[in-house]
């Protein structure tokens, strides 16, 4: 199970990488080089933490449990949040935003999740 880690957690990060900014682009017209940067690098820092703890608890036998998952997500979004208020130049309610950018992400990856199994 721990040999194809390094596979998931690029292809999680990949998929992050474009629902968010996919997101970013349609749905919030971000056109801000730096902002679109700045989402990117809130991902780069918050997804494989996430998807390395989740994985961990999977491997050591803590199961998928809701609730670990729970608290993993609230903590990406509540750093991004943190990064958006303090640095985004036009985005302008970063709570709503990040809620929004990791839903569809985690939706997204979610459902290919599915489909690959």
């Amino acid at each position: 199970m721990t040999a194809g880690l390094p596979k998931a957690m690029a292809m999680s990060l990949a998929v992050t990488l474009a629902a968010e900014l996919t997101l970013c682009l349609l749905i919030y017209r971000l056109r801000s080089a730096r902002d679109l940067a700045l989402v990117a690098l809130a991902n780069a820092v918050t997804n494989p933490p996430v998807m390395l703890i989740y994985w961990a608890a999977v491997i050591y036998g803590f199961g998928h449990h809701l609730f670990l998952l729970t608290i993993l997500e609230l903590s990406a979004i509540t750093v991004e949040w943190l990064l958006y208020r303090r640095y985004a130049e036009s985005i302008r309610r970063p709570l709503p935003f990040s809620l929004a950018a990791n839903a569809a992400s985690y939706g997204i990856g979610a459902f290919i999740g599915l489909i690959m199994r």
